[in-house]
């Protein structure tokens, strides 16, 4: 509601009605008839100003009539209305709250209504951000307030339906809570099965390596019992052949020595015989696997 200046009990026509956003202006203040010219074009220019939506220019015209006039709690509501439409809540609430202490009769109840109305704000950008207990915070506080303006206008329609509005908000945001807290909890245990899966895998696959480690092992003993064997059945020949030898005489003797002789191989043909043997078996190589003010509810300029 505007208030022209004309006296501190008169009061002009209400230029749009209170819904949730809609925050009345309030202009009467306690005037000498010398300062009315002046102080009228002020506050008029002012108020223009907010009803144009320059609300900068507007808090700057009633801060400065402030000036001439500290702690009228008129100011501090306009002032705390234009802080509010520029969404600067925490501001408009300390102006609000100024008014509490010097006010009396129905602005006292205006002003609460607002309080309420910024701080159910405050709860919706707390919501915004995830912050979900301060929101629900927020909430409550809100609607003392409204309980507290009903007290002093228990007519009052817009502050019984703020009243049941945010009592509808505090349990959506509070359902919305449980529900990030189930899917949370889904999320987690999810988590827990996908790492004991992975466990279980690894520990496979681990598994798998060491059956792949041990069988060239195997393989490598085979082989080298084979050689073994094989070795001792060639000494085994050998020796008979040493027995006769020593047996025959003195012309075997010289007999053997000329067979030997005769066997020898060179240096280069040793040489080229040890190329052309065959290489040994090598090992295999291993792979490891791898939710207006109040919800924008309807309201009327």
């Amino acid at each position: 509601m505007i208030f022209q200046v004309e006296s501190r009990q008169k009061k002009c026509a209400n230029v749009w009605s209170r819904r949730i956003s809609a925050i009345a202006l309030f202009v009467c203040l306690p005037l000498n008839m010398g300062f009315i010219d002046k102080l009228r074009s002020e506050i008029k220019s002012a108020n223009q100003a907010y009803a144009d939506g320059d609300y900068e220019s507007a808090l700057k015209s009633y801060m400065d009539i402030q000036v001439e006039h500290p702690g009228e709690p008129i100011l501090d509501y306009n002032i705390g209305n234009t802080l509010y439409q520029q969404k600067r809540y925490d501001e408009a609430v300390e102006h609000y709250e100024k008014v509490l202490l010097n006010a009396e009769g129905g602005i006292q109840a205006q002003a609460q209504y607002n309080i309420g109305n910024s701080i159910y704000q405050q709860g919706l950008q707390a919501e915004s951000t995830g912050n979900l207990q301060e929101a629900v915070e927020k909430m409550k506080s809100a609607l003392e307030y409204y309980k507290q303006a009903l007290r002093q206008s228990s007519d009052d329609q817009d502050i019984k339906y703020n009243i049941e509005f945010v009592q509808n908000e505090i349990k959506r945001i509070l359902d919305k809570a449980k529900e990030q807290a189930k899917q949370q909890q889904q999320g987690e245990q999810q988590q827990q099965e996908n790492q004991q899966q992975q466990g279980e895998q690894n520990q496979q696959q681990q598994a798998q390596q060491g059956q792949k480690q041990d069988q060239p092992q195997n393989e490598k003993q085979g082989q080298q019992g084979q050689e073994n064997k094989q070795e001792n059945e060639n000494d085994g020949q050998a020796q008979p052949i040493a027995q006769e030898q020593e047996n025959d005489g003195t012309d075997r003797q010289g007999e053997k020595k000329q067979q030997k002789k005769g066997q020898e191989l060179t240096k280069d043909e040793a040489e080229k015989i040890l190329k052309n043997l065959p290489e040994p078996q090598k090992k295999q190589k291993e792979h490891a696997p791898r939710r207006g003010y109040l919800g924008e509810v309807e309201q009327n300029w």
